[in-house]
């Protein structure tokens, strides 16, 4: 099985499409051997 690690992007832009991403860095885990789309934004504040 491939290993899949996940990471955080940012983007300050209100529009995601416009503005610069950054990654913000590797979320570690103990367990890092496969991970499903663990999409995840905020919106208005939330």
């Amino acid at each position: 099985m491939g290993m899949h690690r996940m990471f955080v992007i940012k983007n300050k832009s209100a529009n995601p499409l416009e503005g610069t991403w950054e990654e913000k860095g590797q979320i570690k885990t103990d367990w890092e051997s496969f991970a499903v789309d663990a999409t995840s934004f905020e919106h208005n504040g939330r």
